[in-house]
Formats: C-alpha cells, sequence, structure tokens
C-alpha cells in the first residue's frame, strides 16, 4: 500500500506493486503509476508517504515512511516497466 496524503490532510492508501528497488545498498522502491491518478497531485504537494506491505502466506509485514519523487524519466521507466 502506497499512503499519501492530499491537499486537506486525508491520507489516502492504494494498492501498488513495486517496479523493482532502484539501488541495492538502499531502501529505494520504484512504482509506476498512471500520471493522470490523483496522487501525483498528492505527492507534489506533500512528498510524505508511508508504504506497507503484507504477505498472508505467513503474516510478516513492513512499513517504510520516507519521501516520494515522482519522474517522468522515460528512461528510467523503460527500465522498470513491465505489463506482467
Amino acid at each position: 500500500m502506497l499512503t499519501s496524503r492530499d491537499t486537506a490532510g486525508n491520507l489516502h492508501s492504494r494498492a501498488m506493486t513495486p517496479a523493482g528497488p532502484a539501488s541495492d545498498t538502499q531502501l529505494t522502491l520504484v512504482f509506476i503509476a498512471n500520471n493522470s491518478s490523483h496522487k501525483f497531485p498528492e505527492l507534489e504537494q506533500d512528498p510524505h508517504v508511508n508504504v506497507s506491505f503484507y504477505d498472508e502466506n505467513s503474516t510478516n509485514w513492513a512499513s517504510f515512511s520516507g519521501q516520494a519523487k515522482i519522474s517522468r524519466d522515460k528512461a528510467l521507466i523503460h527500465k522498470y516497466w513491465s505489463n506482467t
């Protein structure tokens, strides 16, 4: 789940699948999304996010907070994009 905050301060959570880590040495997650979604204006006005993962088979979970950065870099998108 990716949680962001709208201009009124309300939290919005969305199911997302990470496209891949951007680095082997730090926790940088890459998500690819449609830029017409509501999450883009939210991230532009407040980049603070929370990302959480849950494995229903083991009941293990993890939660990470940090700052999102929007990139429209076509090479980066091509590197991580998969339609599967």
